[in-house]
């Protein structure tokens, strides 16, 4: 178990871990049923309150959108509350699986994992009446202060020095608010990086450095001076200028490639209508220092 290490101090470290190592383990061992088992109770209890087919219908809906929600979050949604603003929350949701089109599986269950699985939570209220009801009010028509208690739920996903109150915006709001502020602030404060980066040296500095979301917060800024609109919504990011459309995250990406050639990167410069002496450094070319 511990493995054989020529370090003298870390098998101490090991062999001193062990004991909390096989506590945790056996703590889990016993816990975890004694989860589950209350999980299926109270699916049970809310089945005999609402119906077998109301609440069955509940889980399959938080089943399919758990994961697909969670990544909403984190990409689209909570970057903006973190800067103090509030976009329609449902709706960027539905836009955020509409433009991803992303499929998410169930994922992998781990031995400790205190849900029971999907299909043993319906059957466990298979046996129950369905009350099937005629009301398709949605569930949030029964509270009476639901724009209240949106926002401190949204709070929960912030750091405790977080934003209190959010400011109402659309979601095209959200990306001149936040997108490019972000980058400008993230380029303020690596300046250093930047210096004498130009467009047309972007793709090797790329190569040779792991500065990646920097270099794309750059390039973003850059393409937005020149002139191309941002285009965001939850799920995509466009900068762009009458036919053409770049993602700076995405062509940054591929510049890593061996195969994206600085002949390549040229070319799509002069394709583009875009100069290769432009500076990253958007302090320096806005004439600030």
């Amino acid at each position: 178990m511990l493995g054989p290490d020529s370090d003298p101090k870390s098998r101490v470290l090991r062999m001193v871990r062990l004991p909390f190592v096989l506590y945790s383990r056996l703590v889990l061992y016993i816990t975890v049923p004694i989860f589950r088992i209350q999980e299926l109770a109270a699916d049970r209890l809310a089945a005999e309150t609402v119906g077998s087919y109301t609440y069955g219908e509940a889980l399959r809906i938080v089943h399919q959108n758990c994961q697909a929600f969670d990544a909403y979050v984190i990409d689209s949604l909570r970057p903006v509350l973190g800067r103090g603003y509030l976009p329609p929350v449902m709706e960027g949701y539905a836009r955020y699986l509409e433009f991803t089109g992303r499929k998410y599986d169930e994922r992998a269950r781990e031995p400790d994992d205190v849900h029971p699985p999907f299909a043993e939570r319906l059957a466990a209220i298979a046996d129950l009446p369905a009350i099937q009801t005629e009301n398709n009010l949605p569930a949030s028509s029964i509270l009476n202060n639901g724009a209240e208690l949106q926002v401190r739920l949204l709070r929960t996903l912030l750091p405790e020095d977080g934003p209190k109150d959010f400011i109402p915006v659309s979601w095209y709001e959200a990306g001149q608010l936040v997108i490019i502020p972000d980058w400008k602030r993230r380029c303020s404060r690596e300046r250093f990086a930047l210096r004498d980066v130009t467009l047309g040296s972007l793709r090797s500095k790329v190569a040779a450095t792991d500065k990646f979301d920097l270099f794309a917060a750059a390039f973003g800024l850059a393409l937005y001076r020149e002139g191309w609109q941002l285009d965001h919504e939850p799920g995509y990011l466009w900068l762009r200028r009458g036919d053409f459309k770049i993602n700076p995250h995405e062509l940054v990406g591929e510049m890593r490639s061996p195969e994206f050639t600085e002949d390549a990167w040229r070319e799509m410069l002069t394709k583009f209508g875009l100069d290769a002496g432009t500076l990253l450094d958007w302090m320096v070319s806005c004439g600030r220092s």
